[in-house]
């Protein structure tokens, strides 16, 4: 993986990592309410963001995410 592709995505993660989800809700009581899982290794480490299921009737978003999701 190259170094400008890590840098760009993956960030230190200096907190405790925890063995749970963490789910928020954005935009809450509208139309557009998105729920956001934050997802927490067994060890602290490095953090990526997958955005998924931008267009819920395109399954490539929610494909990949639980693709890259399960090896966590």
């Amino acid at each position: 993986m190259g170094d400008a592709f890590r840098s760009s995505y993956f960030l230190n993660r200096k907190e405790e990592a925890k063995a749970f989800p963490e789910v928020s809700a954005f935009f809450k009581g509208s139309d557009q309410e998105v729920e956001v899982y934050r997802l927490f290794g067994r060890e602290a480490g490095l953090t990526i963001l997958i955005f998924a299921g931008i267009h819920g009737d395109e399954s490539g978003g929610y494909l990949a995410a639980d693709r890259y999701v399960g090896p966590l």
